[in-house]
Order: C-alpha cells, then sequence, then structure tokens
C-alpha cells in the first residue's frame, strides 16, 4: 500500500526484490514474480509469510502457512508464482531452527543416542548463532536447570550441561535482556566457572555472566582473584580455571590485567615451557584422545592470544606492537617447529600436532580481529603458516583449511592473501577433502564474480581471486619443495613439472574465457620483477622460471579449455587468451622492481624452462583435464565389453550374414515409414533369419538381438569380418531352421518378392521423391573401403529389414 513517498518506497522495493532475485538462477523471472506477487497485495498471505518466518511458530503453524500460501496462488490462478515463493519459503521459514525441536536435540546432546550427540551439539550453536530468538520459549527452564544442577566447591556438577551453557551463551550475545537477572542464577554461572568439571562449561559461564551482569566488573575481579589464587598444575579444577581465565583475558581485559604477572606465569613459565611427561625425539603424530597437559596447553595458548584479541590497537599503536611481537614469536615458532616449542626438543608426539594446529588457527583468529594484526604477520611468517596446509596429517590440514574457510566467509579483516592457502591441495590425497576445497574455491570466485558484475566495475576487490594469483607464485618461489641446483637434470626437471599441478588446481577453480586473459597477463607481470620479500637472486629466478611455467601451463589449459567448450564452433580452437587491455600490478610487498632496464630486457627474452619441459607439461595438462565423464565412460564401456563377450556365444557366427547383407543391394520404398510388419517377417530361400528381433531363436542371446538407434548413424564402421568353417556350418543349421519354420507361406513369399524386384527395377531410372540420386542406391562394397565410400553409404535408405548393429557399434564409434 502506497499511501505517500511513492518514489522512496518504490525505490526501497526495487532494492528488496532485486536482492532477493539474485539468489535464484533466473534473475529476472524471479523478479518479475516477486513484482507481480508485491502487486496482487494478498493480505492473507502477507501474514502466512509472516508466521512461517515467526520464531515464535511451532512446526505444525509454520508447515500449515506455507501449505495454505500454496493454495491460495493456485486458487488465484497464479500458480507459476509458486516457482519464487515456495523455496524463498523454504529459506526464511522456521522449519529446522524450529521451537518445536529444541527438546528433542537438547535430549540427543547429552543422550548420544544413535551417535548423533555431535550433530545435536552443532544445531544448538548454530540456532544460539543464527536465530537465538527460537530458543526463547525455552531459555527460562534451560536457567532454571542450570541452577539446579550447579556445581559447588566440593561437587562437580553434570557435563551434559556444557551444550545448555552453550546454547545460553550464544543467546547472551543476541538477546541479553531475555535472561534471568536474580543472583541465584549469577552464583550457579560463577560455580560453573570456579568448579565444573568441563572446562568449556566455565568459559561458557563466564560468557554469560559478561553479557547479562549488571555488575559484571565485580563478577569478573572476583573470577580472576579466585582462578589465580593459589593456582598450581595439578590441583582440583585447574584446568576449570584455565579456562575461566582465557575467556576472562577476552571480555574483561581490564580486571583481567591486574593479575596480568600472575597470568602470564602460569600460562609460558609454568604450562607452555614446561613437559612433564618428555620425549627426546619424539616423533610427529595424532591422537584422538587428549591428556590433561596438553589440554593444559592449548588453554594456556588461548589465554596469551586473547589477551592480545582484547587489546585495541587503534590507541597505541606502539604500545600494541610491543604486547603482539612475543605472541607472534610464540605462534610462529610453534607453527615452523612443527609444535616444539621446548628448546630440549622433548615435546611428545601426540602434542605437537595438536600445538601446530591451534597455533596456526590462533594467528588466523588474531588476523581476523584487527588489520593492524594482520600487517604484523610478515610474508615470510605468512608462507610458513600457509604450509600448514600440507601438514603430514591429515586432521591437522583438514582443521586449519577448514578454520580458515570460516573466517573467510565471514565478515573479517583477513585480508585476500589468505585465498592462495587452499590453493596449496593440489596435491592433496584426501580425494574428499581436495573436492570440498575447489568446490569452495569455485564458489567464492563466482560470488566475486557476481558482485562485480553487479557493481558494473571490474575493481581489485571484484577480481580478487585473478589477483592473488601473483602472490600464489610468489609463495610456490619460496615452497621447500622447489628443486636446488645441485640436484640433477631429470630430477630437477620432475621436480618443476610437479609445480604445475598447484598451477592447475588454481586454474580449475577460478579460470574462465572472461578471465583468462587477465590471469595470463599477471603471470607475465611477475616476471617483470624481482622478490621483494628477501631480495634473493634465487628466488628472482625462481620468480622468473615460475612466470614461465604458469605462461605455459595457462597456454595449453586455454586451448583444451575452448576444444571442450567448444568456442568457436564444434571444432573449437578459438584463442581465448587475448591482449589484456588494462594493467595490472603486484603487491609492493612481494614484488620489487628490476634496478635497470638492460636486467629486464634480458629476463623478459630468456625462457627459464628447460626444452624438454613442453612434453612433460603437454601430457600433465591434458591429464589434468580429462573428462571424469569420459573415463567413467570408458570404464562402463570396457565392462559392457567383458560382459557381452561373455553372454553372446553365438555373436560371431553372425558375421558372415550381415557381410553377404551388405554385399546386397538394398531395396527402395516409396513410402517413407517403411514396409509392413508382414513383409519384414517373409525373406527368400536362403537369407539369413536376422530381419528382426521377433524371429529370432530363444537360444540367441538378447544383446546379440538389441537395436542400437546409435550405432545406425555411425557412418566409419564396418561390421565385415573373416569367415570360418565353424560360422558357416551355424549359419547353415540356422538357415535350415529357417526354412522349416516357413514352408507354409513360402510360395507366397517367393511371389511377393519377385513383384517387388520387377517394381524396383521399374524405378531405377525414376527420381526419388525425398532427394536420394541413383548414385546413393548403389550397393555397398563387401570390402572395409575408405571414408568417401562409407560416407555415400551411410545417407542410403535403408528399410526395416536392414541387418542392424550390435552394441560393438557405440564402442567403435
Amino acid at each position: 500500500m502506497i499511501d505517500k513517498d511513492e518514489d522512496q518506497i518504490k525505490a526501497q522495493l526495487s532494492k528488496i526484490i532485486d536482492s532477493l532475485s539474485k539468489l535464484f538462477p533466473d534473475p529476472s523471472r524471479s523478479s518479475a514474480d516477486l513484482w507481480k506477487f508485491a502487486k496482487v497485495h494478498d493480505r492473507r498471505g502477507y501474514q502466512l509469510i509472516r508466521f512461517a518466518m515467526a520464531a515464535a511458530s511451532d512446526y505444525r503453524t509454520v508447515v500449515k502457512a506455507i501449505r495454505e500460501l500454496q493454495r491460495r496462488a493456485q486458487s488465484a490462478n497464479n500458480a507459476p508464482l509458486l516457482e519464487t515463493l515456495t523455496p524463498l519459503l523454504y529459506r526464511c521459514g522456521s522449519l529446522v531452527f524450529n521451537r518445536s525441536h529444541i527438546p528433542a536435540i537438547m535430549t540427543l546432546s547429552r543422550t548420544d543416542e544413535n551417535g548423533l550427540a555431535n550433530a545435536a551439539q552443532e544445531m544448538l550453536k548454530e540456532i544460539s548463532n543464527q536465530n537465538p530468538e527460537v530458543l526463547e520459549a525455552q531459555v527460562q527452564e534451560m536457567c532454571k536447570d542450570l541452577e539446579a544442577q550447579a556445581p559447588k566447591a566440593n561437587s562437580a556438577g553434570d557435563d551434559s550441561n556444557e551444550d545448555i551453557l552453550k546454547a545460553c551463551a550464544g543467546f547472551a550475545k543476541k538477546l541479553p535482556a531475555k535472561l534471568p537477572k536474580d543472583r541465584k542464577f549469577f552464583q550457579a554461572l560463577t560455580g560453573y566457572a570456579l568448579y565444573s568439571s568441563s572446562p568449556r562449561s566455565a568459559k561458557h559461564a563466564v560468557s554469560i555472566i559478561m553479557a547479562t551482569a549488571d555488575k559484571k566488573e565485580m563478577y569478573a575481579k572476583d573470577l580472576v582473584q579466585k582462578c589465580v589464587k593459589k593456582w598450581t598444575y595439578g590441583s582440583d579444577h585447574f584446568l576449570t580455571r584455565l579456562a575461566a581465565l582465557s575467556q576472562l583475558n577476552l571480555l574483561a581485559p581490564r580486571e583481567a590485567d591486574e593479575e596480568s604477572d600472575a597470568i602470564i606465569s602460569i600460562a609460558i613459565n609454568k604450562i607452555l615451557l614446561t613437559n612433564r611427561s618428555p620425549e627426546a625425539g619424539s616423533d610427529y603424530l595424532w591422537s584422538d584422545t587428549t591428556d590433561e597437559e596438553t589440554l593444559a596447553k592449548e588453554w594456556a595458548l588461548k589465554i596469551i592470544v586473547n589477551r592480545l584479541r582484547a587489546k585495541d590497537g587503534a590507541d597505541d599503536e606502539a604500545d600494541f606492537r610491543a604486547h603482539a611481537e612475543p605472541v607472534y614469536d610464540t605462534l610462529n615458532k610453534l607453527v615452523a617447529g612443527e609444535g616444539e616449542l621446548s628448546k630440549k626438543k622433548d615435546t611428545p608426539a601426540t602434542q605437537k600436532s595438536r600445538l601446530r594446529l591451534l597455533a596456526a588457527k590462533s594467528i588466523v583468529k588474531l588476523c581476523a580481529s584487527s588489520i593492524l594484526c594482520d600487517s604484523l604477520l610478515t610474508p615470510l611468517d605468512f608462507n610458513s603458516v600457509a604450509l600448514v596446509a600440507q601438514d603430514p596429517l591429515l586432521e591437522v590440514r583438514r582443521g586449519f583449511v577448514n578454520h580458515l574457510k570460516t573466517k573467510l566467509v565471514q565478515r573479517s579483516h583477513l585480508s585476500h592473501r589468505w585465498y592462495i592457502v587452499p590453493c596449496l591441495l593440489g596435491f592433496e590425497p584426501s580425494r574428499g577433502f581436495k573436492e570440498s576445497t575447489l568446490t569452495w574455491l569455485r564458489s567464492r570466485a563466482a560470488y566475486f564474480s557476481q558482485r562485480a558484475q553487479a557493481s558494473g566495475k571490474r575493481t581489485e576487490q571484484n577480481m580478487v581471486m585473478e589477483m592473488i594469483f601473483s602472490r600464489l607464485l610468489s609463495l610456490l618461489a619460496y615452497h621447500p619443495d622447489y628443486p636446488s641446483d645441485d640436484l640433477d637434470e631429470s630430477t630437477k626437471l620432475t621436480d618443476l613439472s610437479d609445480f604445475s599441478q598447484y598451477i592447475l588446481f588454481y586454474l580449475s577453480a577460478v579460470a574462465n574465457e572472461q578471465n583468462m586473459s587477465l590471469i595470463f597477463h599477471i603471470a607475465q607481470r611477475v616476471k617483470q620483477f624481482r622478490d621483494g620479500i628477501t631480495r634473493s637472486d634465487e628466488i628472482s629466478t625462481r620468480l622468473h622460471t615460475l612466470s614461465d611455467l604458469a605462461q605455459a601451463v595457462i597456454r595449453r589449459f586455454a586451448d583444451i579449455y575452448s576444444q571442450q567448450h567448444k568456442f568457436g564452433g564444434a571444432a573449437g580452437g578459438t584463442n581465448i587468451l587475448q591482449t589484456y587491455p588494462g594493467k595490472m600490478g603486484v603487491p609492493s610487498t612481494l614484488f620489487a622492481s628490476m634496478p635497470n632496464h638492460r636486467e629486464a630486457q634480458d629476463v623478459a627474452d630468456k625462457n627459464f624452462l628447460p626444452d624438454e619441459m613442453d612434453d612433460l607439461l603437454d601430457r600433465i595438462v591434458r591429464a589434468s583435464m580429462k573428462s571424469k565423464g569420459s573415463s567413467a565412460a570408458q570404464t562402463s564401456t570396457k565392462k559392457r565389453k567383458q560382459e557381452s563377450i561373455g553372454a553372446n556365444d553365438h555373436s560371431s557366427s553372425t558375421k558372415k550374414a550381415r557381410k553377404e547383407k551388405s554385399a546386397r543391394p538394398h531395396r527402395k520404398s516409396s513410402s517413407s515409414v517403411g514396409v509392413s510388419s508382414k513383409a519384414t517377417r517373409r525373406k527368400r530361400k536362403g537369407e539369413d533369419d536376422w530381419s528382426s528381433d521377433g524371429d529370432v531363436g530363444d537360444d540367441v542371446p538378447a544383446s546379440a538381438r538389441r537395436r542400437s538407434s546409435r550405432g545406425t548413424v555411425k557412418h566409419d564402421v564396418s561390421y565385415a569380418d573373416k569367415d570360418s568353417d565353424e560360422e558357416d556350418e551355424e549359419m547353415q543349421q540356422w538357415g535350415q531352421a529357417a526354412e522349416d519354420d516357413d514352408d507354409v507361406d513360402k510360395e507366397e513369399a517367393d511371389e511377393e518378392m519377385e513383384d517387388d524386384d520387377q517394381a524396383d527395377d521399374q524405378e531405377e531410372d525414376k527420381p526419388e521423391a525425398d532427394g536420394i540420386s541413383e548414385k546413393e542406391n548403389t550397393p555397398p562394397p563387401t570390402k572395409r573401403g575408405g571414408k568417401a565410400s562409407k560416407a555415400k553409404n551411410s545417407q542410403a535408405k535403408k528399410p526395416v529389414t536392414t541387418t542392424l548393429p550390435s552394441r560393438r557399434s557405440s564402442r567403435r564409434g
């Protein structure tokens, strides 16, 4: 309804409809449907949509509202609108995150019935983060349960309350006013923070207190003092107090700073730098279970990271850098040393893997918290962190990359350089992990492409996935697997060709016909600069070599890509690597200019790739871009061929009959439909009995009788094979059997066939009605002729009695 400000209301509605239409495959049609629904102005329809979206609606109300809206649209002859409205309702309706489901989800998270505890906990987390209003009906009851089961100094609480605390913590961040404010409730939360048997319960309890308490400073100061007082390793609830301290350092930094010396002493000296179960020369292993010492080190690492996250670098950048340097040094040492922090090198094997993973995640979390934190991570340290994506342990690789993908999708301060880390999965042995990451990269490339189309401008903010290619080449130049100069030529050539897999993995995720020229241009630009990180001549040579390698791979990739997508016609061959019209720079933190024009010219004229690399790259690129569908089809074809050979014992005996029929001229038919079924069953004496499937004996396999419409159009296939004595004997037996079956109408068949032959002779000199010339009706050769003769024979019009090819025609084709 438009009462006033018509232009403003229409502009606002247009913006909403445009944003919703972009979520559909056909935005223009979706936009038209939404405009039509708005103009219909169905008040009851609006109310039904409100019922479906309301967090307070139970599941039955949501389903009934959606069904009624669909019926109203159909009764009003607006059924086409449902193609847009129905998926939109399924997306915005409270179908999964519904108040009716909360009790069952909470029960599953406690009892782990059918192994669904992890899924239930994840759902509670998503509900509390994305749609906390759904918990509003149960939150009061949840808080009463927490009060009743709160732990005390001499008794631990129930560990199952961790999920309830986690859900309440997420709810408190969004709707803190809906939680109780009485003193008894906060006393219960204080008990969880100090005496719970689960450290995570303490963390969530502190979060609730700091989000809802009116006197949160008082509670925070009291908790910090009690956590630090008389803390010793192995004492009662020492892990719980470490978890509470980590969250207090994040949410109450001023109160925590009052005990900063004691907190740092506990986290660094008493935990991180001390190995209570040393293992000299230990390996690098993963364990699904964690001991108390490993958990203590993880919480200690979170304490020092949260202290830095809580500081605001905008107030005093120099002071922030002074606090950040020791934290970054510790984290970078854990990452580069594969989880080893002790000078004695005696950290247990299972601790090192978990500490390295947590250190890498902490660096990502710090860089996501502020722009200053991201800038404090130097390019060399970034290269070291990026290699965690190639950790020897799958659990470490997967945990780090998945955490990074989550942060990149969220609104954070992570720079675009982090997008090159998932591109290092070119040699990932876990197929599922590799494919999921490739799909994620493609989705992000599509997202930035859509954003560029919406804005109508090709800026660096909209061409993120293309711009990171120069950063990827810089990272590969510092890769530890890059072949050194002391290797022999063959090994060096093989190792260098392996780097093409990283480039191909990136291209398969990002490259298309629109941005291929830009990526190629960026690869060329890298060769115009030197290394700007260490300014080393060796690294500069690596960069130039990788630039030539990338250009060679992109050329081959573009050629095969254009053939696969048939640019320029079915034959392909269109060059999609046109000269990029614009100018594109490279990051100044990674690249430096050439010292003089002479060196730049020498580098530009020189090809840094060995001559033997061309053939090797051809094989690598073709193997990488080989269609999975074709390989699967080949496997299926081989399987069918083996089955056909095993089941079709009499298939070879039909070859002679096919050869004889191909040498016999075809009968013409004036009708385009073909002869009648009665005529197709009649034959001359001595002819084979393969004119139709119905006349074949039961002893002939079905695979030999199966018609193949695909096989009839193959012009370059011949089915004439050499004869054998056994085949002749079998053919005579089949011919004799056919004669015995058709003795009743043999004479009638002969008379009709003679009449047909006379009619054919009379029509020899007349042009065909459908344009088939006399030359096209000449008998086909009995031998395997050239392509021209086959093409002519394939154009001849064949009656239904023509011998049908077997399934091998599709395989040969």
